[in-house]
């Protein structure tokens, strides 16, 4: 076959296609679909925001070992219509043997059960407890492994009205039987409807993103009970009971955790008792440091700081700091306890924490914990009592080996004060005890005190005390202990005993703003983000301070704006989600608790596309409209949208297509038409459409000739020449 022979059935089949489409659709108006994609459905855990109640309602306080296993079996025997678990960890056959008691006894009774998933030293026990329950009928659900580090939590809900915070477990070593070694724990059960509805909150969210146990995830071992025994006497036994006003504070890690654990060390005056496994995180810049820094700015402004930790657990870097600056610091006994898992705080003898939160970064800013703030002196001071006694028998090498401590902890003026000097880490080896004492500006006097004896818990005379007459009210008494052992003397930390009749009453902080919806998407990088107005107990609102981060730990702070109003325009040059966080601040410079966080995604758009004048008048029917090419801020052009219209303002779209192209054929009969482009990126975010261009199409009329025929005609003889041109070349 001859080229010519070839060129010519290409001309004629080129020639067929143009007819056909001719014929068929003079003008198009087909838009090309982008392709669409199943989103999967995501639950974002609800957030929680700080929030103080001021209740008239019961507390229980107990503590591990003591009577701890009585008043959790108590309070469970007691459930009439619901229990609630979500918690870290259980490993206790007991306390799943009583689950299964309460069921007989009460099959009606709604059990529901939320365990870390995966959580260290509990992957068999939880798989084992998981497939137990679940085999009996319960409902068990894994905590979920996506919006937690870990699920560190440990509290439960009784009946919708009252909720108990453990710092430990359901674990062997945190319910023991009478003289098992167990650990320190605190616990508090709070019976109150609203309080509890807070929790109830916490819990149905991560219920709703929990995981339902299937038994491919493991069905682990039965659980075994062999524990130590021990000779503690149990002397916190008796539980705490206690009725009144007071003022609740729940707080939830990765939400309020911080927030709650800067607040108690903030407000300190005159004493801040920490207790607490471990420092971890040290130096890296996040929320320990943030604690830590708080710490020593608490001892600055004269708060005297105890602080108990375990020395299996501690990192030398902690100890250092606080020794260094004269903060005394001591480890857990060992003797009577398997370890200290408390993580609590007292502040002042009137307020304490109690929470399941370590003080790491993960535990503060990444797990789910759970505690609660409890403004009450009462309930402070029972508390105090077990912090004394574990001050009391504790390691103090990091010390020297002595120790000190006074009793009251805040003597007013009327009060006698009696000072303790530990001797239980150079007992027998005691030679000598001596107290020095500093009264206000007064010269330091130095007095033997190796007689003043009486017996420590462990039942030996190596407890030495000096008593100080009542002192005025302000004053600042300092004490150091001494212990001889042969030449050798060992020297304690200067604490500082303040004398207050009253502490001042102390500036309560703005309530705490809600920041509205600032919208799914914004295509221009300005929008507004506006929040509800906050109010000041005591005082006035200052100011706001609005911060906005690139992640919602807010861990790095991106920009931060102080603004006297409710809202804020923020304007944004690259595309991302952001976040956003608001709080009030006083007139006193008081900060208030950050609000609830909202986020934005910004999709900038690419640039426009300017179009080309494709002429005034077109004479043939068949014409190009071509572009300029767009950029894209963030992303890359993917296509553009072309379109057709017979108004200026678009208000019917007579052809839309999609192309990669910088130019589009159109071919028209007689008329007017107005043409626009625009961009679309890689994130199928349009650029603004370009400028309008428009052309007349004027194709001469031959008498008894088709228009399509004549537009054919001229389009065969451009094809011809075209592929003539080509075959020359």
């Amino acid at each position: 076959m001859t080229s010519m022979s070839l060129f010519r059935r290409g001309l004629f089949g080129l020639s067929l296609v143009v007819l056909i489409v001719m014929t068929l659709f003079p003008l198009m108006n087909v838009s090309q679909p982008l392709g669409s994609t199943i989103q999967p459905t995501i639950i974002v855990p609800q957030q929680h925001t700080w929030q103080t109640f001021n209740r008239n309602m019961n507390v229980t306080t107990f503590v591990s070992p003591d009577g701890s296993r009585d008043e959790l079996w108590h309070f469970l025997n007691a459930a009439q219509e619901s229990i609630y678990v979500e918690i870290y960890g259980i490993n206790h056959p007991h306390i799943l043997d009583l689950i299964h008691q309460l069921n007989a006894s009460n099959p009606s009774l709604d059990m529901k059960f939320l365990l870390g998933w995966n959580s260290l030293g509990y992957t068999s026990e939880n798989q084992y407890v998981a497939y137990n329950l679940t085999q009996a009928g319960f409902e068990v659900r894994w905590t979920s492994n996506t919006d937690f580090t870990y699920a560190h939590q440990k509290f439960v809900i009784i009946d919708n009205e009252t909720t108990i915070i453990h710092s430990g477990n359901w674990a062997k070593t945190s319910f023991p039987e009478f003289q098992k070694k167990a650990n320190r724990e605190w616990s508090i059960a709070m019976t109150d409807t609203q309080i509890t509805s807070y929790y109830r909150a916490v819990f149905d969210g991560d219920w709703r993103n929990g995981t339902a146990y299937d038994i491919s995830h493991g069905t682990g071992s039965p659980l075994t009970y062999s524990p130590a025994s021990s000779t503690y006497s149990h002397p916190f036994a008796t539980a705490g009971e206690f009725s009144g006003s007071m003022n609740v504070t729940p707080i939830v890690s990765p939400d309020t955790s911080l927030q709650g654990i800067l607040y108690c060390i903030n407000i300190a005056q005159a004493t801040l008792d920490i207790q607490i496994p471990y420092f971890t995180s040290v130096g890296d810049g996040g929320a320990v440091d943030d604690i830590i820094d708080a710490i020593l700015a608490a001892k600055a402004r004269g708060v005297t700081v105890r602080v108990i930790t375990e020395e299996d657990q501690d990192w030398v870097e902690i100890e250092q700091i606080l020794i260094d600056n004269d903060i005394p610091i001591v480890w857990h006994d060992t003797r009577w306890f398997t370890a200290n898992h408390n993580k609590g705080i007292i502040v002042d003898g009137r307020i304490v924490l109690v929470s399941s939160i370590n003080y790491s970064d993960n535990s503060i800013t990444n797990n789910r914990e759970a505690g609660v703030i409890i403004e009450n002196e009462e309930i402070a001071q029972w508390y105090l009592q077990v912090y004394n006694f574990d001050w009391g028998i504790a390691d103090c090498d990091a010390m020297e080996e002595v120790n000190v401590y006074w009793n009251p902890s805040i003597p007013k003026s009327s009060n006698t004060i009696n000072v303790t000097v530990y001797g239980h880490m150079l007992y027998p080896d005691i030679d000598e005890v001596q107290l020095d004492v500093k009264i206000g500006s007064d010269p330091w006097s130095n007095q033997t005190i190796t007689s003043n004896i009486y017996p420590s818990a462990e039942g030996q005379l190596e407890n030495f005390f000096r008593e100080i007459p009542a002192q005025p009210d302000g004053t600042n008494i300092t004490v150091v202990g001494r212990i001889r052992n042969a030449t050798t003397w060992h020297i304690g930390i200067p604490m500082v005993i303040r004398v207050r009749n009253a502490l001042v009453t102390v500036n309560q902080p703005p309530s705490t703003p809600t920041l509205a919806d600032p919208g799914t998407v914004d295509t221009d990088g300005s929008f507004t983000v506006s929040w509800s107005a906050a109010t000041d107990p005591d005082g006035t609102v200052n100011h706001y301070q609005l911060q906005i981060s690139d992640a919602d730990t807010f861990t790095t702070v991106t920009d931060e704006w102080n603004t006297s109003g409710t809202s804020q325009l923020v304007t944004v040059t690259s595309q991302g989600v952001y976040y956003f966080r608001v709080r009030a601040i006083d007139n006193q410079d008081l900060n208030g608790a950050w609000s609830n966080t909202v986020d934005i995604t910004v999709l900038l758009p690419p640039s426009a596309p300017s179009l080309n004048n494709p002429g005034d008048i077109d004479v043939v029917g068949t014409f190009i409209v071509s572009w300029t090419a767009s950029t894209d801020p963030d992303g890359t052009v993917t296509h553009y949208q072309f379109q057709i219209s017979d108004t200026s303002g678009f208000a019917t779209i007579l052809f839309t297509t999609n192309t990669t192209q910088l130019s589009q054929v159109v071919t028209a009969p007689n008329g007017v038409y107005y043409f626009r482009v625009r961009a679309i990126d890689n994130d199928g975010n349009p650029s603004p459409w370009s400028n309008t261009e428009s052309i007349t199409v004027e194709v001469p009329f031959i008498p008894g000739f088709p228009i399509e025929a004549i537009i054919l005609s001229v389009a065969i003889v451009l094809l011809t020449t075209l592929m003539l041109r080509r075959r020359r070349q």
